[in-house]
């Protein structure tokens, strides 16, 4: 069976959401290294009906007490630009990254904004108390 191409328009969408991941990977993986925590990167496969199928990366970040979870979901959901997750294997709580005009803010899974904005103090307290035993 012949696949057919991707319409340009879908592939620029897509390459702009991969570029978006890449530098929220980047910084992650930046912070994470400043306070000396192991990150291993991983492929993960996704597809969505607009962008069809691709690869991103997922991150495991090791703070020596657990690891948090770092996964994309998807670049089209119900009221923002883009969806990334973030969760600790010991306690399986999940907060939600949302992308909203070029910018991602943290919410809880009933969507209730998180009070600091999303950065590199935001992250290491989320990483922190998401792996804390």
């Amino acid at each position: 069976m012949m696949q057919t191409a991707a319409p340009p328009s879908q592939l620029k969408e897509r390459r702009r959401w991969k570029e978006a991941l890449d530098q929220l990977t980047g910084d992650i993986q930046g912070w994470a290294k400043t306070r000396r925590w192991a990150v291993e990167r991983q492929s993960v496969e996704l597809e969505e009906r607009r962008l069809g199928k691709y690869s991103a990366t997922s991150l495991h970040v090791h703070t020596g007490k657990g690891a948090l979870i770092v996964e994309p979901v998807a670049r089209f959901v119900t009221a923002g630009d883009g969806r990334v997750d973030l969760y600790g294997l010991l306690r399986f709580r999940k907060l939600l990254l949302i992308r909203e005009r070029h910018e991602w803010k943290l919410y809880t899974e009933d969507r209730i904004p998180w009070p600091l904005p999303w950065g590199e103090e935001a992250f290491v307290n989320l990483a922190e108390s998401l792996t804390a035993a």
